[in-house]
């Protein structure tokens, strides 16, 4: 505010309508130049910036070959969280009529109609493929610039998409499957054989993996073990996997409101606590019911009760 003899005058507020009107009509003059290339518009983050993922790509590539040696680099790309924004190549490349088992709905579902989620997900599948495509050309310039050849790559997500139950996107307190089992892909320094591994393993096992391949010691502090390929030592494919979501809890408080999430083996238990409507536990059996579709808690009460246990100690120091 631009304050006068006696009263504030909205300066500021006018200078930034301004902006935004030269900032938007900018945009638009770009997306007219673009429109063949993305017939949907333009990608663009939650505060509104669009960029071209492409450009993304070629300026990490960039960056990585002039960085001193050693190095260590982290980026964090947009998509393909939403909006699902492909370019033209990728648009209704899977209008192939499959569709996907209905769920039933949860206490979290918004009532999304299956219409409407079976296209969300269509949209998403097409922004991975773009995303994918071009994830692959940026291999591709690092490896044709031999800085594959001494570097550790790593890719990975901090969250998937739900489109089921009732629901799309991930703001949401459910801990299904399609939500917090994400993408790890590692190219290490010289590989050129691609290699299956099949893990339980969680996003903390990055940090003493990566450790351990720098070879600094893992503080012993770090809750992750070190991952299959990365050492002498593998990650123990029974241990208790946990996720959680507690965003209706304080940052001050003790945790009361969350969705605790655990898996061991083929097991997975998922706990609802402190919400105003009361939820069951839910059991399912991964490996012979991957869509989560039968709920094994009734008729398992005592695997639920250990499984609980394990995760109430996990939680202890937050309780």
């Amino acid at each position: 505010m631009l304050r006068g003899k006696d009263q504030f005058l909205p300066g500021s507020l006018l200078f930034s309508t301004i902006e935004k009107g030269i900032r938007d009509s900018q945009i638009a003059v770009i997306e007219a130049k673009l429109q063949a290339k993305y017939p949907k518009g333009i990608p663009y983050n939650f505060k509104g910036m669009h960029f071209l993922l492409e450009d993304a790509m070629d300026w990490i590539s960039k960056q990585v070959s002039a960085y001193p040696q050693p190095f260590l680099a982290y980026y964090h790309l947009w998509p393909p969280h939403h909006p699902y924004f492909p370019s033209a190549d990728y648009i209704d490349i899977f209008k192939d009529g499959k569709r996907w088992p209905e769920k039933l709905e949860t206490a979290f579902s918004e009532g999304e109609p299956s219409i409407k989620i079976h296209n969300s997900r269509q949209q998403y599948d097409e922004y991975l493929a773009y995303v994918d495509f071009e994830f692959g050309r940026l291999l591709d310039m690092l490896r044709d610039g031999n800085s594959l050849d001494d570097t550790l790559v790593v890719i990975t997500s901090d969250h998937g998409e739900l489109f089921e139950r009732g629901l799309t996107g991930h703001l949401n307190s459910t801990l299904y499957q399609d939500l917090i089992r994400v993408p790890l892909l590692i190219s290490f320094p010289g590989q050129s054989e691609r290699h299956d591994v099949f893990s339980t393993t969680s996003c903390v096992d990055l940090l003493p993996s990566i450790l351990e391949f720098s070879g600094l010691e893992v503080p012993g502090f770090v809750q992750g073990e070190v991952l299959p390929g990365f050492g002498p030592t593998r990650a123990d494919n029974n241990r208790g996997i946990f996720a959680m979501d507690a965003k209706f809890s304080s940052k001050k408080d003790p945790t009361r409101v969350y969705t605790m999430a655990m898996i061991e083996g083929r097991y997975k238990l998922v706990s609802y606590q402190g919400y105003a409507a009361e939820m069951d536990d839910e059991l399912y059996d991964l490996e012979n019911d991957p869509e989560e579709m039968e709920n094994l808690a009734i008729s398992n009460k005592r695997m639920v009760k250990e499984m609980g246990a394990v995760m109430k100690l996990k939680l202890a120091p937050e309780l």
